[in-house]
């Protein structure tokens, strides 16, 4: 995900010259942090990998083998439907475990979303909790840079709409992951 139209061709061409397989989409700058959902969800749509990692640009690795870490999570669950919190170092002195998730392609398989809220990573991790269907990686493993970002929701957006969607799709994807 890139934020900046200013810094796409730069980051196009480093995807390009890298050696691996990639797809590139564009959008409009629309409602800005407030629409970072439907990149994502479309992101996931025309991704092919096992793993969808919801990493912005402007956050970045510290230490650790990004690959070796992340696939060894496969298979840690039966039937592959997990979420993968990755330790970050937010700026500010203390370490989050929420900001980049990556989820396994049967987790997007059932749900055929990653979220349906702006703030996707809070509400990625939040299901993955109640369904105990989490890994979390170790801060010596990986550790990733990211920068002091804002609230999306308000606290009282959150209580009100946020937490009880979480709540209502958690029941819905516990039921889905019986079916699948």
């Amino acid at each position: 995900k890139i934020d900046s139209g200013d810094d796409a061709k730069k980051y196009f061409d480093l995807l390009s010259n890298s050696g691996y397989k990639c797809k590139v989409i564009i959008y409009p700058g629309f409602n800005k942090r407030y629409s970072c959902q439907h990149f994502y969800n479309d992101m996931a749509a025309v991704s092919s990998g096992k793993l969808i990692w919801t990493m912005p640009e402007d956050s970045e690795i510290i230490h650790g083998d990004w690959y070796k870490h992340l696939i060894k999570t496969r298979d840690c669950f039966k039937d592959n439907i997990y979420y993968v919190s990755i330790p970050m170092d937010n700026g500010k002195g203390s370490k989050q475990i929420i900001g980049a998730p990556a989820v396994s392609r049967e987790w997007y398989n059932v749900q055929h979303q990653l979220s349906c809220m702006p703030n996707n990573d809070r509400w990625l991790h939040e299901i993955a909790k109640e369904t105990k269907r989490r890994i979390i990686l170790k801060e010596e493993e990986l550790l990733m840079h990211f920068p002091v970002g804002r609230r999306v929701l308000s606290k009282q957006e959150r209580k009100d709409v946020f937490y009880p969607a979480v709540k209502k799709t958690t029941k819905v994807f516990l039921k889905k992951i019986k079916d699948y």
